[in-house]
């Protein structure tokens, strides 16, 4: 057998037991909860085409259709009350309103009260928010302690040990570094 076969037949059974693991990793379901929750949103009423009272009633406008379109992927069930600036940040600050949309300018003295959402508008316009302060450890805890992250290192982790252990054993009686036993070697694989 030359040498060039056998580099060729190695770097086939890599790509096989690349593909082979991609396979055997399937990506998992998303999960929807049955259950909505109820949430007040102020809703600024002098805002169009942002925010607007409708003749019927009803909110309309950017802001208002984003907003359901946000409230409907996170399972809310929105009671929308109509708010001038300063009442929809003063709501949003003392908790009685979860969240305020409309055409709301990011300021100093507003992110010092409450939070916002990354704009949706080249003009600056975002969700409102309570401010929640949080260290860099809580933020840097949290994304390594979720179980998106840790489903991710199990699922590498696993790729690892597979990819080494099919190289393990193509190579462990051809390699002197692995020995004469059967198991030696075994943890130079991973």
């Amino acid at each position: 057998m030359t040498l060039r076969s056998r580099a060729a037949r190695r770097r086939l059974l890599g790509c096989l037991a690349l593909a082979a693991a991609l396979v055997a990793c399937p990506r998992a379901p998303a999960v929807r909860a049955d259950e909505h929750v109820e949430v007040t949103v102020g809703v600024l009423n002098d805002a169009p085409p942002y925010s607007y009272q409708a003749s019927d009633g009803g909110w309309q406008g950017l802001a208002v259709e984003l907003w359901n379109m946000v409230a409907d992927d996170l399972h809310l069930d929105s009671t929308f009350v109509g708010m001038t600036r300063a009442e929809m940040i003063d709501a949003v600050a003392s908790g009685r309103a979860r969240f305020g949309i409309g055409a709301l300018a990011i300021t100093a003295d507003r992110l010092e009260r409450i939070g916002f959402s990354i704009p949706f508008d080249d003009t600056g316009v975002a969700i409102v928010v309570p401010y929640v302060p949080r260290s860099t450890w809580d933020v840097v805890r949290d994304a390594l302690l979720s179980a998106t992250f840790l489903k991710l290192s199990l699922r590498l982790l696993a790729l690892l040990v597979l990819v080494g252990t099919i190289f393990w054993i193509a190579e462990r009686n051809r390699n002197p570094d692995f020995g004469d036993k059967r198991i030696q070697g075994c943890g130079t694989r991973v």
